[in-house]
């Protein structure tokens, strides 16, 4: 029944359409801890207001694929599609262009490999003892040798190989040692525990023979105090990541995940910077959107951060200049926002002002857990029991045309729009949320 109420409302906006050229769609996507809410919609199971999102723009964009066949982005594409999230979290960013990031989480992603399929290396405990020298911790090679078997040698290879990012964190998760230093704790914490230090220490500071020596091995021991800790803990980890494959490791070692998730971040980051800007056909952005979560290490690890919506607005009012300037500028420029428009950064109504003084259509999908729309039913004016959130995005949002295709098209299917309504809708449903995106979105006739 979703799947039929779409497709008339696609084929409805291609019949009934008054662009000439490609349409250029901006997202703006808060992903701060307020999408995590679940909301309404038809699967026995909990759906976030973000799933609920992804979902929608999914299914627009399938009902593209299918009715005008997949395009490059360009030109010659009917909608272009670019994407900035907002209330990003464990990154150096808190706004970024969403589907770069999505393409440069796409290599993160492990398929789950096991010891097995690294057994051809004959050596596991030489290879990782490369691989701990070539990033600065050669002296974890004889406790690797000395501590792990041969299967734990291959289950850690493995997980280093197929990560290379856990291996290029080892300077934070390893303290660096020496062999006699790891042998040190070994026999202390094996044979006397901390009383061996304390004999130590006191041979070395009294003993009266041989004096130079025992002061040595005295320092040697307060040292080895200081230290013992640290080298035991990073022992510890070791093992763990020798234990089992790594996503499973992840769940039970919180501080390995943090110090994993720091460095996955910049290199997100790096990746996103040598991307630059991602545009692509809204029949492709399904694609992008669905970079698995199976692995040790997704988008979601990354989100629910703040709501920085002014930085948010002033990238996406630049990335409107920029398309505009492209070799062909689209016919008409829609931008989507997607928050509970409490921003966390300042008032975004500059930003916004300018979004629209390029033309751009602001269409904006409210986010609440309380209903504050009748379903298929858009506003002339603002409740006065609205709370700010509310009427900052009703603000936000651009007038209908009266006279619009989106109007008739609406209508046709339920809708209530009255004369100065705004492109106001509640993100509380996702049938809904579906219908409003398919039904706002023109569609070009791509042999006019």
């Amino acid at each position: 029944m979703i799947a039929e109420r779409t497709e008339r409302v696609m084929m409805f906006s291609r019949e009934k359409t008054e662009a000439s050229g490609p349409v250029l769609v901006g997202l703006a996507i808060d992903v701060s801890a307020s999408m995590r809410t679940s909301i309404a919609n038809e699967t026995d199971g909990d759906l976030s207001r973000l799933d609920s999102l992804r979902g929608a723009i999914r299914d627009v964009a399938r009902q593209a694929r299918s009715t005008f066949g997949p395009g490059d982005a360009g030109p010659g594409a009917i909608l272009n599609v670019f994407a900035y999230a907002f209330g990003l979290t464990h990154l150096p960013v808190a706004v970024c262009d969403f589907l770069s990031l999505s393409k440069a989480a796409s290599r993160f992603h492990l398929a789950g490999e096991t010891p097995a399929q690294h057994a051809a290396t004959r050596d596991p405990h030489a290879a990782i003892g490369d691989i701990a020298q070539e990033h600065g911790r050669a002296g974890w090679r004889e406790w690797v040798a000395r501590h792990l078997t041969a299967d734990e040698a291959h289950q850690l290879l493995a997980n280093l190989r197929q990560y290379p990012a856990l291996a290029s964190r080892l300077k934070d998760i390893l303290p660096e040692v020496s062999a006699g230093e790891a042998d040190l704790v070994d026999r202390v914490s094996r044979d006397k525990g901390a009383q061996a230090v304390g004999t130590n220490l006191v041979k070395g500071l009294f003993s009266k023979s041989r004096r130079g020596e025992s002061l040595s091995v005295g320092f040697d021991a307060v040292r080895l105090a200081f230290r013992r800790s640290e080298i035991e803990k990073a022992g510890r980890l070791v093992r763990a990541l020798a234990s089992a494959p790594l996503d499973q490791v992840l769940a039970e070692e919180r501080e390995l995940f943090e110090l994993l998730r720091t460095e996955v971040g910049r290199t997100l980051v790096d990746e996103m910077a040598r991307l630059g800007d991602t545009t692509v056909a809204m029949s492709d952005v399904p694609s992008l959107l669905n970079v698995s979560d199976d692995g040790v290490m997704s988008v979601e690890d990354f989100i629910y951060g703040r709501t920085p919506m002014c930085e948010a607005l002033q990238l996406v009012a630049e990335r409107f200049q920029r398309e505009s300037t492209r070799a062909q500028a689209p016919a008409r420029s829609i931008l989507f926002l997607v928050s509970d428009g409490e921003s966390t950064d300042g008032n975004p109504s500059g930003a916004l002002k300018r979004i629209r003084s390029m033309g751009v259509t602001v269409v904006c999908c409210y986010v609440t857990n309380s209903d504050v729309l009748e379903p298929r039913r858009l506003l002339s004016s603002a409740a006065p029991d609205w709370d700010l959130g509310a009427r900052s995005m009703f603000s936000a949002a651009s007038r209908v045309e009266a006279r619009g295709e989106f109007v008739k098209t609406l209508k046709a299917h339920g809708w209530h729009v009255p004369n100065r309504a705004r492109y106001f809708v509640q993100l509380n449903h996702s049938t809904l949320l579906s219908e409003f995106l398919t039904a706002v979105l023109p569609r070009p006739d791509p042999g006019g």
